[in-house]
């Protein structure tokens, strides 16, 4: 994903002249934007107050095979990885390999 700066300057780039008086430029501005983030794989949510919630996968975790938690992001000597993950008792990393 290109960096939030690039995106929006993009946007400002091939953006008509927008004056940004009225809530309606600006609304025209915001939505460039959210469909810029959108097209390059984020995730926008608006929260219970009305505020934009970008989620660009920077902290995108891998979910543990064996119990769904957070097991692979774990360092290795981690007391939080469940034993399936930390014997592999399946052998279900070693496929991936």
């Amino acid at each position: 994903m290109e960096s939030l700066k690039t995106l929006i300057s993009n946007v400002l780039d091939n953006s008509e002249s927008l004056c940004l008086d009225s809530s309606e430029d600006k609304n025209t501005l915001l939505d460039s934007i959210m469909d810029a983030l959108v097209s390059e794989g984020a995730d926008v949510q608006v929260d219970n107050d009305g505020q934009y919630v970008v989620y660009t996968g920077v902290y995108e975790v891998e979910e543990c095979y064996y119990c769904g938690d957070n097991c692979p992001n774990e360092p290795d000597d981690s007391e939080y990885m469940c034993d399936g993950f930390a014997g592999d008792i399946d052998g279900l990393y070693t496929e991936e390999a």
